[in-house]
Order: structure tokens, then sequence, then C-alpha cells
């Protein structure tokens, strides 16, 4: 009896690994080329930031002056004047001197908002940003191939896949007898299928915690319940959406609009009294227009030496009292907290330093490899067995 539950076990392990091995290959020469046009696109958009500034130095940095930078409420006032279209949203000073401000207005199609780049001693506009589009439409491609909601199903769908393709990648090619090298060392001297299969397993291997990381991250984007289940995960509560609060913010939309005066006051006001009790540095520092009446600016900035990015300091200035009613810095956060509001860093990689975040880049940049190296052992395989069948034939 011992002897036959061990066999059945036995055969029970050795058809499961089949059963695996099946889903494993099949996935990957049909989604695998889904995955590797993400990951060249991501590993292309992971580095946006750096390229935008690479490509527009002429609107980016400035000569700097003699003269202070103009202060926000000068760059407002300059604008009501000048383009009293513009709707605009908050405006950003950077602390060198040869770095432009950003104003930040109102348009149509664009969640956010759209940047304007001026010169921050004359207020002139600097010209638009080159690649924008181009390296848009490359984000567009990794989150949803440009086909919206269907594409954005397709992709979450891969990155589901890609979460499969590790985890089983590592159970398949678990070995009888554990080594170093067996795990984690190419073998050049390999021929063949053998050296395509080594390439394939042990690249794989080093790129585990990788693919792992950007499909756990990626999902969060992609299905509702990924995200808030990694928010109950996390220990951390997860935002409101904006609309839900609509129904708090009605009073303030029936008070009286702001005069253009008024709102230079106030920006005055809180720029003065931010910059002599912020007390520390920063590289850039936003302040929010102000709607309504309340006393209240919100802001935030941008340490001298960053984390990342997206690490910014959130804070609301009592422009009537002179003091701070909010001062909230990302440092202070505990690391759950800073990893859920980090989620774009977390996932391209800047988030963990520039080292991890060029490795992350190549390792994204390496996902084709699997795809085309999982299409030559499966046409080797089937080479293989249509030889072996022609020589069982009569």
């Amino acid at each position: 009896v011992i002897i036959f539950g061990i066999n059945f076990t036995t055969f029970l392990l050795t058809m499961f690994k089949k059963f695996f091995f099946q889903i494993h290959w099949f996935l990957g020469i049909t989604a695998g080329l889904l995955l590797s046009l993400m990951g060249v696109t991501g590993a292309i958009y992971s580095y946006e930031p750096q390229i935008l500034k690479w490509l527009n130095q002429d609107s980016y940095v400035v000569q700097a002056a003699a003269t202070p930078k103009l202060t926000p409420a000068q760059l407002y006032q300059h604008f009501r004047l000048t383009q009293p279209k513009l709707e605009i949203n908050s405006i950003s000073i950077a602390a060198s001197p040869t770095t432009s401000s950003t104003i930040n207005i109102k348009k149509e199609g664009v969640k956010r908002g759209y940047n304007l780049l001026v010169n921050p001693y004359n207020a002139a506009v600097l010209p638009e940003l080159r690649g924008q589009q181009t390296l848009q439409f490359i984000q567009q491609l990794h989150r949803n191939l440009t086909v919206g909601k269907v594409g954005a199903q397709l992709t979450g769908a891969a990155a589901l896949m890609l979460i499969f393709f590790v985890l089983s990648g590592l159970y398949l090619r678990f070995p009888k007898k554990h080594s170093f090298k067996k795990w984690f060392l190419l073998k050049p001297q390999l021929k063949g299928r053998n050296f395509i299969w080594d390439l394939h397993a042990v690249v794989g291997t080093w790129l585990v915690v990788f693919y792992l990381l950007f499909a756990c991250t990626g999902l969060y984007w992609s299905y509702d319940w990924w995200r808030a289940g990694m928010f109950k995960v996390m220990g951390v509560e997860q935002p409101k959406p904006k609309d839900q609060h609509a129904g708090h913010q009605q009073p303030k939309e029936e008070t009286a609009a702001l005069s253009t005066q008024q709102i230079s006051s106030i920006l005055n006001q809180t720029w003065t009294g931010v910059n002599a009790q912020i007390g520390r540095e920063y590289s850039s520092l936003t302040l929010n227009i102000p709607k309504h009446a309340d006393a209240k600016v919100e802001l935030s900035f941008v340490d001298a030496i960053p984390q990342h990015e997206r690490a910014r300091n959130q804070a609301v200035y009592n422009y009537q009292n002179n003091s701070f009613e909010k001062f909230e810095l990302y440092q202070d956060k505990k690391l759950n907290e800073k990893v859920m509001s980090s989620m774009l860093p977390v996932h391209r990689g800047s988030f963990f330093g520039p080292t991890y975040q060029f490795v992350a880049m190549l390792a994204a940049l390496a996902m084709p490899l699997f795809f085309v190296t999982g299409w030559m052992l499966y046409l080797k395989r089937r080479k293989q067995k249509k030889l072996t069948q022609a020589e069982r034939q009569p």
C-alpha cells in the first residue's frame, strides 16, 4: 500500500508538472508577444522625465539673471493681463536660478492640466516640449495598446499571465539537487536546444523579482479589486474618488469668485509666509490658485534631494493668521504609506534609486528574449517529435 501510494503521488506530480508545462509554453508563444511589447514600451517610458529634459534643454533651462525670479503673484498677474482666457490651476517656482517656472492651465481632455514652461525672469513662454506626444503614445501602448478599455483588459490579463509565467517557470525548473551554479550561472559550453533552454531558464531566474514587481504594481491600474486588495494588504486607507466629496464642496461653489487682485494678494501673502516659515530647502514649490476666500492655500513642494520624482510634500497655508494648518512631509510617512502613494515610481523602479531603476529597465527590455527563446524551444520540440514519429514508422 505504501509503495502504491508513493507511486501514485509521483504519478500525480508528474502529470501536474506536464499540465503546467503545457499551459506555460502555450501562453508563452501567444501572450508572450504582448508582454514583449509591454516590456519594451515600459522600459522607454520609465525614463520619460529624463528623456523630455534631454530633448528640451531650451525649455527646462534658462539663463540666470541678476534680478530675482518673478513670484507666483507676478506671474499670475502677467498671464491674466496678456492671456485672460487661460484658467490657471497652479504655479510652480524652482529654487535653481537656471530652471524655468511652470504654469499649469486647464485644457480640454487633459485630466491634470497642461504645463506651460515660462522664463522665470520675464514670463516669456518657452518652446513647447518636443517628444511629448511620442512618449504619450508609448505610454498608451504600454497601458492599453491605444484601444481604451478593451486594451486595458488585455494588458491586465497579460500582467496576470506574467505572474503565472514566473511562478510556473520556477516550479518547472525546480531540480532534485539544488545547486547555485545550476540556478544562476549561464553555461556557454552548451549547444543547440540545451543552450536555448539554459538561457531562457537562467535569465528568467535572475529577473524573477523584477517581473513579479512589474506585474503586481501594474495590476494596480488594471483592476479595481486588485487595487483595493493592495491597499488592504498594505494596511493603508484607500483614498476616495474626488467626486464622492463633491457634495461637501458645493457651498464653496456658491460663493463669489475671487478677483485677479484678490488672488494676487493671496498668492503674495502665501509666498512670503511660506518661504519664511518652511524651514527646509526645496527644489520646487507649487501654489494652487485659490478659488474661495477661505484663508487657505493648498501647496506642495519637492525636497532639494527627493527620494524620487513623485516624492512631494503637502501643506495648507492660512494666509490670514500666517501659519501652516497642514504640513505633511513625504519622508515622515511609513514605508507602506510611501509605497501606496508612489505606485508609479515603484512600478518603474525610481522608488528604489537610480541603480535599481536602470537594472529594472534592462529587465523590461529583456522581455522579448523569453518570447523568442520560447518559440525556438517550441519549434525544436515539434521538429524532434516529427523526427521521432518518422523513425517509428515502418
